[in-house]
């Protein structure tokens, strides 16, 4: 989180307090106008240093006015220090930008939460609020400063909360294939720009939704683990080794492939034209081709900084 960020959001978990300093100072420089107490700089200074004494009713709510204004900082203390984790989150959340919505926080909800920490992608979490009691990950997250909402993501005014009018990208993890789709589906009618992948369980579904072309990415786990299962009788799986297919969008298209492998990025294997062709026998890359790259922190922290 950058700095003008960090700012802004303190200011509007203090907003309250800053209303009534705003009000305070416009009552104390119109009274002090109509008491006709001289403008200069000696009488200025006795009254913020409390030590001018009021001759009249309007000179002394003068002074009162400027106690509460003194008194203001402890007030915005108070303020912050009473806010709540929820409306801490709601307050982060609606002063972001681009940032990802992950919806649940079960065994890949958590998984793509700490990659979104470690490559520093700003994130909003969703979670149902008996999680609170039954994922302990969540109150990690929220001590670590995390805006985590809690609720319903079915309910429209629960992604509202989370900016999603705003957001980047939404992933969608939760543990059943029909919330899922609900979600992806109110996602998308409060922000048809918004890039939507989904996590479904069913092979025939997660194809049948890819028919449609609704949603950008639908991912069926079942589908990615298949071959692992295959190979494992022969080979000895690596399973932390997985490379990450990327299709080649207008951001990728046509960068220089010599280039990207400079800058840390281990580009496996081209797929184009239906046959797979090494980075070494081609320039540039061009749309529709399919990538290969290794899954290692460089490697992908190198990509993200590339496109953006």
């Amino acid at each position: 989180m950058n700095i003008s960020l960090r700012i802004k959001i303190f200011f509007c978990s203090i907003k309250d307090s800053l209303k009534l300093f705003s009000l305070f100072f416009i009552l104390f420089a119109l009274l002090f106008y109509v008491s006709g107490l001289p403008l200069d700089i000696k009488t200025i200074a006795m009254i913020l240093t409390l030590n001018y004494t009021p001759r009249n009713v309007t000179e002394a709510i003068v002074q009162i006015l400027v106690m509460l204004m003194e008194l203001s900082p402890l007030m915005a203390f108070m303020e912050l220090k009473g806010l709540e984790p929820e409306k801490k989150a709601e307050i982060i959340a609606k002063n972001l930008k681009d940032h990802i919505i992950i919806i649940g926080a079960g065994h890949l909800g958590r998984r793509v939460i700490e990659e979104a920490m470690e490559f520093n992608i700003p994130f909003v979490v969703v979670v149902k609020g008996e999680d609170k009691e039954k994922n302990e990950a969540i109150w990690e997250y929220i001590e670590k400063g995390i805006p985590v909402i809690f609720g319903d993501a079915t309910f429209k005014k629960v992604l509202e909360k989370a900016n999603i009018k705003k957001a980047k990208a939404i992933v969608v993890c939760v543990d059943n294939d029909k919330t899922n789709l609900i979600i992806a589906e109110r996602a998308k009618d409060l922000n048809p720009d918004i890039k939507v992948i989904v996590r479904i369980y069913d092979d025939e579904l997660a194809e049948a939704m890819r028919e449609r072309g609704e949603f950008d990415d639908i991912i069926s786990t079942s589908k990615i683990a298949y071959r692992s299962f295959l190979l494992s009788p022969f080979f000895d799986v690596e399973p932390a080794f997985t490379p990450i297919p990327l299709k080649v969008n207008k951001k990728l298209e046509n960068l220089d492939i010599n280039k990207l492998l400079e800058r840390g990025i281990s580009i496996i294997a081209i797929k184009r034209d239906g046959k797979w062709i090494s980075p070494s026998n081609t320039k540039k890359l061009r749309k529709g081709d399919i990538i290969l790259i290794a899954p290692d922190e460089e490697s992908v922290k190198s990509l993200i900084k590339e496109i953006h």
